[in-house]
């Protein structure tokens, strides 16, 4: 249904400007209808108006040919609309096309161009942009199909072919139609929407990163918890990565060996996860506490950043490293009450080592058991008994001992471990409390 009408040549039809003129009577035999129609493929009144008095040019210097021909001053009908093309073929286009728009963009850029061009040269030949027919744009279609290429890759590479032939034909002010726009393309349940990976295998490739732990397999783990392209993170430099700040973070900017996949790639990333992890290739030192801005509901994030400083040898290191992979496979260091337990983890590990003993727990647990051993055992001066009593005592000062454990720490084996001179604060003063709640108890201290 026409819809209004509009200049000589013009209608508009569902908001669509078309075409359309009647063909003279005394040349109607050379077509098959009385009218040409054809869409001109825009919404724009003024477009179609300069598109539409370009054609009706073309069309009269046809139709005067035809005449010149009938009263035998001027070629034939067929010599005229078979004369040969002076519009660039495909592949010329393709060449202007990344001439003007592929400076500056990246080589897959390039290379998506030229597949798709290749596939149509392939499917329709690679003619004069002005001889292609929409049987030709639909012969394409179906050669994409045939490849068995997704609804979406077909889609995609149309995109590219009209992008390219739409440039030649501003380019070169040929009045002849993008006939690849407006072709049908079939929409197929084909395409396969990518699931998120799960948090379990993220943690189980991390985990193995750990395990493996070399350069590639510490890279694939700050991808996992940084959300970088593979490009930009092998790109960085030491300068982009900023560790003296409240935030850690790394600065993802161009340089002129990697550029960047878009403009808005320009970012910075907080470091989090795996990829806040150290090395352990110097001795971390002083940890000072740092408030890393409002992160989660509202609440202050405390973080911890460190200083270092070299080991004494070779073989410190070795087992410092090797002991800091083993504690951080369950572990991570971020918090100031992380680096406290990896200090303790590295403590116990030391005695362990010293003593030929691996006590069970932690430090202040294993001197708690052996504090109550000595006392069930009446040893190193203790001469125990009134257990329901010490055990209130010790609960009420902050150790929640009960009766069965100084009953149960009576059968327990000594602790090689000189608790009065390794201890660190906290057994000093479980050490000082316990020694102060026996004296109360009528239990005469150590000696």
């Amino acid at each position: 249904m026409v819809d209004k009408k509009s200049d000589s040549y013009l209608f508009q039809k569902r908001g669509i400007w078309y075409f359309s003129r009647h063909v003279p009577v005394d040349i109607r035999g050379h077509y098959p209808c009385k009218r040409l129609v054809r869409s001109l493929r825009t919404k724009s009144h003024s477009k179609a108006s300069k598109t539409a008095l370009v054609w009706s040019d073309h069309l009269e210097s046809v139709w005067s040919g035809i005449r010149l021909r009938h009263l035998g001053l001027g070629p034939s009908f067929e010599e005229v609309t078979l004369s040969p093309s002076n519009a660039p073929t495909l592949t010329d286009a393709l060449d202007t096309y990344l001439k003007l728009k592929g400076h500056g963009r990246a080589s897959h850029y390039e290379a998506a161009a030229r597949r798709a061009i290749g596939y149509a040269v392939e499917a329709i030949g690679d003619k004069p942009i002005d001889a292609y027919s929409q049987l030709d744009a639909s012969r394409f279609r179906d050669a994409l199909f045939a490849r068995e290429l997704s609804s979406s890759s077909v889609k995609r590479m149309f995109s590219a072919v009209k992008a390219i032939m739409q440039l030649s034909i501003a380019e070169y002010g040929l009045p002849c139609p993008n006939v690849f726009r407006g072709t049908f393309l079939p929409k197929k349940d084909d395409v396969r929407k990518r699931q998120p990976i799960p948090i379990d295998t993220i943690r189980s490739v991390q985990n193995e990163c750990q395990t493996m732990d070399d350069d590639l397999r510490w890279l694939i783990a700050f991808l996992s918890d940084s959300g970088l392209r593979l490009a930009e993170a092998v790109g960085l430099l030491i300068t982009d990565i900023r560790m003296d700040t409240d935030i850690p973070h790394v600065v993802i900017q161009q340089h002129d060996w990697r550029p960047l996949k878009t403009a808005s790639s320009t970012r910075t990333v907080p470091l989090v996860g795996l990829s806040l992890e150290f090395d352990w290739k110097r001795e971390l030192v002083d940890p000072v506490v740092r408030t890393a801005g409002q992160v989660l509901n509202g609440q202050n994030y405390k973080t911890i950043s460190l200083s270092s400083k070299p080991f004494l040898n070779r073989d410190t290191f070795m087992s410092a490293r090797t002991l800091f992979s083993n504690w951080r496979r369950s572990h991570q260091l971020k918090t100031e009450a992380d680096w406290n337990d990896w200090i303790e983890f590295r403590k116990r590990d030391d005695l362990a080592i010293a003593s030929g003993h691996r006590g069970r727990g932690t430090l202040l647990q294993q001197a708690i058991r052996e504090y109550l051993r000595r006392y069930a055992n009446a040893e190193n001066g203790y001469v125990g008994g009134r257990y329901k009593y010490l055990a209130q005592e010790l609960t009420n000062a902050g150790y929640q001992i009960t009766e069965t454990d100084l009953k149960n720490a009576k059968r327990t084996k000594a602790s090689p471990i000189d608790w009065p001179s390794e201890g660190d604060a906290d057994i000093q003063a479980f050490i000082r409390i316990f020694d102060m709640v026996a004296k109360v108890n009528g239990v005469k201290a150590p000696v």
